[in-house]
């Protein structure tokens, strides 16, 4: 049987980095205000007495911290793929919808100043698709009519009812009286 020496080296490693992780832990539980006071002025002291090393320090730091950021970056679109496509969707929907009320607008205020060449103009192409209208299409639009006026009628018919009772009132009382009584 052959011995794993790495993997031996690699449990030692881990059993060693725990050791000092808890170490760590439990004297930091330790540490009273004062405690923590005098670690913070002896470690500004030992930076002020060794700028070289800090330097060396906090450029492997950065420089550590700066691939792992750039390799967050990097990842950026893959991982926010569904929300770029949404942003994306949803500016250009704001801009149709934008551009769409832009237009009515347009319309309307064309529409208000130039009412009455509007309705004449809508009057002649009525006129016109009359005018074209063969007698098969004609007798259509008055039964499609027709059909419509019976559907409103019953489902109406309180106010068909209400309509007939004036129309009728209405002609009894505006009969012409006869010389004949």
């Amino acid at each position: 049987m052959t011995i794993d020496h790495d993997k031996i080296d690699r449990e030692v490693d881990e059993a060693y980095r725990q050791h000092v992780y808890e170490y760590n832990k439990a004297r930091a539980e330790r540490m009273t205000e004062e405690d923590r006071e005098e670690r913070r002025a002896y470690n500004r002291a030992w930076r002020a007495a060794n700028l070289e090393r800090m330097r060396e320090y906090n450029r492997e730091y950065y420089q550590a911290n700066r691939e792992k950021r750039l390799a967050y970056q990097r990842e950026y679109y893959r991982r926010n793929r569904k929300k770029i496509r949404e942003d994306k969707k949803r500016r250009s929907d704001r801009r149709t919808e934008e551009q769409k009320e832009r237009k009515r607008e347009t319309q309307r205020r064309y529409v208000a100043r130039n009412r009455e060449r509007i309705n004449a103009k809508a009057r002649q192409q009525r006129i016109e698709r009359l005018a074209r209208e063969t007698a098969d299409e004609r007798e259509q639009r008055r039964a499609r009519i027709r059909a419509y006026d019976r559907e409103w009628r019953a489902r109406n018919k309180d106010r068909v009812r209400e309509y007939n009772a004036r129309t009728k009132q209405k002609a009894l009382d505006t009969k012409p009286v006869s010389d004949d009584a």
